[in-house]
């Protein structure tokens, strides 16, 4: 594994810009949601995920969950469907906004069959962007 991810890096030389208490108040919002979301992932998702998220490759994340090269690729890819399946549940789950009645028949513990449903559901989807938005 690389010892520094340029990202992080990159991310401590930026500037860090003047934030007001709304913004201060919707970041630690954000911040509640993400945590929640990765919360609720198993440690494998979250591992491949965090890697990710610092800057390590797909060659970095096989490595750490001992899997080839290719596993790892289709292991980050459905950690992610399931993150934002997470997410998105998170979100619709503190406002009250899961009016789809499909949605409330998939239990939550089945992040695919969630995340599958989201991606197709018009009603989710639109109840979602407004709630983040």
């Amino acid at each position: 594994m690389r010892s520094r991810p340029e990202s992080l890096e990159t991310f401590e030389r930026m500037p860090t810009p003047e934030l007001g208490p709304w913004e201060l108040a919707e970041m630690a919002e954000s911040v509640g949601l993400v945590r929640g979301a990765v919360a609720g992932l198993s440690r494998r998702d979250a591992t491949a995920i965090g890697l990710v998220a610092l800057g390590f490759g797909v060659a970095d994340v096989a490595g750490a969950l001992e899997i080839e090269h290719g596993a790892a690729k289709v292991a980050l890819h459905r950690a992610r469907r399931r993150l934002k399946a997470r997410l998105l549940m998170e979100v619709l789950a503190r406002r009250e906004a899961t009016a789809c009645p499909v949605l409330r028949q998939v239990p939550e513990t089945d992040l695919l069959a969630v995340a599958r449903h989201l991606e197709s559901c018009s009603t989710c989807d639109d109840a979602a962007r407004s709630a983040l938005y």
